[in-house]
Order: C-alpha cells, then structure tokens, then sequence
C-alpha cells in the first residue's frame, strides 16, 4: 500500500483505502434467489459480524490507550489486542452462535455459513487493519505520552477515528445487503461484494472523510512525523 503525496489530505485518502480490507467471509455460488429462512440466516451472521468486529475495535482503541500511557493489564500492546480482558469480544462471539442455532435451519447458497469462521474474520480483519495502519508490531511504534503527547494522542484519535469509520462502513453494508436479498437483486457472493460500493453515501462521507479528516488535521499537528506514527503505510516518494 503505497502513498505519494506527504500531506495530511493524502494519508486520508490511504486510510479511506484501508477499511475496505474488512469484508465477510463468502461461500460462491451460482446466482440463487435466497428463501427467507435463508435471509434470516444470511441477515443474523452478518449483523453479529459487525457486532464482533465493533467489540475488537474497542479493545484495540483501549490497548493502544494503555499502552501510550504505560497502564497496559498485559505486557505487551500486542497481547493486550487479542487478550479480551473484559470479555465483551467473547460474549458478541457467543450472540454470533446463538444467532446461527436460531437463525440458520436453512443454510445460505451464499455468504457466511459459519458462525466460527465469521467470528474469527471479524477478529481477524480489525487485527489486519490496525496492523495495515500502524505496521506489524505496536509495540514498536505507538508513542509513550510521557515522551511524545502529541503523537500519541494523532495515534490515539486516529485509531478511535478509523474504528468509528469502518463501523460506519458495515451498518452500510448490512443495510444494503439486507434490502438486496428482499427485493431479489442480490443472488450471489458478487452481491453482497457490491454492497461494499460506498459511493454517495452522506454518513460515511461524514465518518470517514469529515470526522477522520478533523483528527488528522486537529489531532496531528506539523510536530508529528505521520510517517513514524503510522508506520504500516508504505510513503515511498514517486
């Protein structure tokens, strides 16, 4: 992932990028028209996926908090994002279960049909973004308060900022998602691919360009090298 341009207006152009890397996991098949039961199934899967996924994102926004400030309950940032020290990711994963025995009879032709491998994706994908933003070892590169307070604090309202976005992005796309399996355009995997299509959308333009835009701009002055503070973001000059 590559960005040319060292401004504040170019590194929200590649976090826009960033949160399009969560997406569902899939089963493909040919263009079926989903019975209710399989909606529902379909409906209740995707839901909890965001719910799960909404669950990491806290806890990683927290662990990077903790660890700014030295107060981390693990030793590490990194242990403390898969930690789940107040087991609020557990219990959405166990609503995820749930939601399959009471939702599921039918399985979908298409879409998630695993209540497992949607709970490990959901973790999974917010893992993979924050890794994409700040690079593969936190530990490494999320500024100490007491040395650095304003790059930890870009940091910190950047990765809360990020989360509220994607968050933003899966309401979107359940929505979508949901009306295209009632009115029968939806009958694939391309589908619900094409749910991803945020385009003219007012309230993610306002979570992911307006209220990101104001934390990098506000939240990371001049002071702060964004190429250190988000280190996963390749800015190899042209």
């Amino acid at each position: 992932m590559q960005l040319n341009v060292y401004s504040r207006h170019g590194w929200l152009l590649l976090f826009g990028t960033l949160f399009l890397l969560i997406t569902l996991p899939y089963t493909w098949a040919s263009a079926q028209i989903q019975g209710p039961d399989q909606q529902k199934c379909i409906d209740a899967l995707n839901k909890n996926f965001a719910k799960v996924a909404k669950a990491q994102g806290k806890d990683i926004d927290k662990c990077i908090k903790d660890g700014s400030k030295d107060k981390l309950e693990n030793p590490t940032i990194e242990d403390c994002l898969t930690a789940d020290n107040k087991q609020k990711v557990s219990k959405a994963k166990g609503k995820t279960v749930d939601a399959f025995n009471s939702k599921c009879d039918e399985t979908p032709d298409f879409g998630p049909s695993d209540p497992n491998t949607v709970n490990q994706a959901a973790v999974d994908k917010k893992l993979d973004l924050i890794h994409q933003i700040f690079g593969s070892d936190l530990d490494d590169v999320i500024f100490d308060q007491g040395e650095d307070k304003d790059g930890a604090k870009c940091q910190i309202d950047v990765a809360k900022a990020a989360k509220k976005c994607q968050d933003a992005k899966l309401k979107a796309f359940n929505k979508c998602k949901k009306a295209g399996l009632k009115d029968e355009s939806i009958t694939g995997a391309s589908g619900l691919e094409g749910c991803m299509d945020f385009g003219g959308d007012s309230k993610i333009a306002k979570a992911c360009d307006e209220k990101l835009g104001d934390k990098i701009s506000k939240k990371c002055p001049d002071s702060v090298d964004l190429a250190l503070a988000f280190q996963g973001c390749d800015t190899d000059d042209p």
